[in-house]
């Protein structure tokens, strides 16, 4: 039989893990500041909108902390919580845990960035691109986590990872994607930005996947001066990173390339398209074919036709 927990009694196991964690961490050496700055101190996974950005719109801030404050501690609120069981690296940082899938529209959105950037960029090996992975901003504290849906890094080694650690890869994510649910859409909207600001990630986008806050669907901010700026409609916009338009589409994300005027697919309308090519070329094929077959006959008529006429001359 389980066991019922009260939920002050949950709160304070939380309490606990969070103490605990912070207290095995070791003294960190390095911290992304303000506007990707770096300082020599400073770490799954998991109404109605209007048509321009609301006046309550987070534009995003510069983060207030004194000197000796990590990020983790002043944007606390903004870190995830590994749900047991996890995985752990060979240095005991999770990089994967139990946590439910939010929706399966969610994951269809974040698939698709993640898929259709990760193809944009195949050709190069200084371009990484995850979803769902964990990233880690503080060396020795492996509380200091946030897992977006979305990860794109440029000037990085791509290829494969457990989890995106800030002092190992040299730099922050240029890119990272919030696909708001039920479960975090606050988080996504009101604590994240700030961390992200603080990490000096150029471009954070939160799309408004079902509606769930009185904010415009899609925001995409971009790192000015230090601070983000909400730029676009809040159905449209355009990444300065990846060189392509957004758009919305009901519940779903469009990215547009400008070079072709199309948009790239999602992968059951790559399929389609595919298979429409396939059937366009069979039947292209097949009329070739018989084309070619009816100049074949009307090559041989012509053939008898002239063998009757030098018969007729002979006679």
């Amino acid at each position: 039989m389980t066991t019922m927990v009260s939920p002050l009694a949950r709160l304070r196991e939380i309490e606990l893990w969070y103490v605990s964690a912070m207290r095995d961490a070791t003294v960190p050496r390095s911290q992304v500041g303000d506007a990707g700055e770096q300082h020599p101190e400073v770490g799954s996974m998991r109404p109605t909108h209007q048509n321009t950005p609301s006046t309550g719109v987070r534009q995003g801030r510069a983060a207030r902390r004194s000197p000796a404050e990590p990020l983790s501690v002043v944007h606390a609120a903004a870190l995830y919580q590994p749900v047991p069981p996890v995985g752990c690296d060979d240095d005991g940082y999770p990089y994967e845990d139990s946590a439910t899938v939010d929706n399966s529209d969610h994951n269809v959105v974040a698939g698709y960035i993640k898929y259709v950037v990760g193809d944009r960029y195949g050709d190069r090996d200084d371009v990484f691109v995850d979803a769902d992975l964990g990233l880690y901003f503080e060396q020795g504290n492996r509380s200091a986590l946030v897992a977006p849906d979305v990860l794109v890094a440029l000037g990085v080694e791509g290829g494969s990872r457990n989890s995106y650690k800030i002092w190992e890869e040299g730099k922050p994510p240029d890119l990272v994607v919030e696909v708001l649910s039920d479960r975090t859409w606050r988080k996504d909207l009101r604590d994240k930005p700030d961390l992200y600001e603080a990490l000096g990630i150029a471009e954070y986008w939160s799309f408004d996947q079902h509606r769930l806050s009185d904010d415009p669907p899609l925001l995409v901010r971009r790192l000015d001066n230090g601070s983000y700026r909400v730029e676009g409609d809040g159905l449209t916009g355009h990444s300065a990173i990846l060189g392509l338009g957004i758009r919305v589409d009901g519940t779903l994300l469009r990215l547009h390339d400008p070079a072709t005027g199309l948009d790239l697919p999602y992968y059951n309308e790559a399929v389609a398209m595919y298979r429409q090519a396939e059937g366009d070329a069979m039947a292209e094929a097949e009329a070739r074919e018989a084309a070619e077959n009816r100049a074949a006959l009307a090559e041989r008529r012509i053939a008898e036709l002239e063998e009757q006429l030098r018969r007729s001359k002979e006679v």
